[in-house]
């Protein structure tokens, strides 16, 4: 990823787009491999977590590991000399946002709402748990036909447990992925995220909690960021801040030694300018393929460390931890023992 490909724009394309002709074209890749660049993960024991409707799980590693239930390692992918290994949830965001369609339908309470009424709730919500397999399980058992649940109702559980139970079960899920992970033989010693969990600080923090593992997120707003990358300052940025100067650009591409030099310095959006902007790290990725394939730096990793800043860092509050260790092996042991059954009903859906 990230090299230039052949003599650049062609004329039909270049006439199609506006743009001149032979402008650099960069290789890219799949956009989980680009969101990593984006995440800034380009270095061993580093995890990137890209959340949306679903969750995906991205380590490297030097060791080329693989287990059942984990995708990979894939060698040199998506960079040279490293191996990264992939787990995934098929639905997270994606039950949320059916959950949240069920309380309400057009007049449903908003993700703020909800996710003020569970950051309530104690750990557990209170003996309330779910599975979040709506769409089949991939990591750490690949298994189409698994199936959502909710298990331990009571009369006192209101919307607020049951909207809490449900991201809690996306972390959970999130656990299990990280833990083959790491049975395998990779490392992980935080989560880097990006995606719509961002806009959550409850999600947030309970994916620290339930996991353990202090989670980081981004610079809000990569749109706005690669604007900067690439025309200067964006239109609408009325509250900038400088961040760093680009070196030169390097000579290690003949196809670029004609193009303008960049912007100098560099500029990143105020965050208080852009609160409730969620990061997108296959956005950024590009912008750290492109400038690598300008000649702005010697390598799309080398990009992704310069571009890359980190917004905040959420660390796991120990006696949640300690709580969710108990919830997490319940969750297991439903997991297992639910399986059987979730098959049974897969076949009378005709699924």
């Amino acid at each position: 990823m990230g090299e230039p490909i052949g003599e650049g724009l062609t004329a039909e394309a270049a006439e199609a787009m506006g743009l001149p002709v032979g402008l650099p074209v960069a290789q890219g890749g799949a956009d989980a491999f680009v969101g990593m660049l984006g995440l800034g993960v380009v270095q061993p024991g580093q995890l990137g977590l890209i959340t949306g409707s679903s969750h995906l799980h991205l380590c490297l590693s030097k060791n080329s590991a693989n287990a059942p239930g984990v995708w990979g390692a894939y060698k040199c992918a998506p960079l040279p000399d490293l191996n990264m290994a992939e787990g995934g949830q098929s639905s997270t965001g994606s039950t949320l946002r059916w959950l949240r369609g069920l309380l309400g339908g057009d007049r449903a309470p908003s993700y703020a709402e909800l996710d003020a009424e569970a950051a309530k709730i104690a750990p557990g919500a209170e003996g309330l748990m779910a599975v979040e397999t709506f769409q089949g399980s991939r990591t750490p058992i690949t298994d189409p036909l698994a199936r959502g649940a909710m298990l331990g109702l009571t009369m006192r559980h209101s919307r607020a447990h049951v909207w809490r139970a449900f991201l809690e079960a996306t972390c959970l899920g999130t656990r299990a992925a990280i833990e083959a992970m790491v049975s395998a033989g990779h490392s992980a010693k935080e989560i880097t995220v990006c995606g719509g969990a961002c806009q959550s600080d409850t999600w947030l923090q309970l994916h620290a909690d339930v996991t353990g593992l202090p989670v980081v997120s981004n610079m809000p707003d990569a749109l706005a960021l690669s604007e900067c990358i690439f025309n200067g300052y964006p239109s609408h940025c009325t509250n900038i801040t400088p961040a760093f100067t680009l070196p030169p650009p390097c000579t290690c591409h003949n196809s670029t030694k004609n193009l303008p030099s960049p912007p100098t310095p560099l500029l990143f959006l105020d965050t208080n300018q852009i609160i409730g902007e969620c990061p997108d790290g296959p956005l950024l990725g590009c912008a750290c393929l492109a400038a690598s394939a300008a000649g702005m730096f010697e390598s799309p990793a080398a990009a992704s460390t310069a571009f890359f800043r980190r917004a905040r860092r959420i660390e796991p509050d120990p006696e949640a931890v300690r709580a969710y260790d108990q919830v997490f092996a319940a969750y297991q042991t439903c997991v297992t023992l639910t399986r059987e059954i979730s098959h049974t009903l897969a076949g009378v859906a005709g699924s």
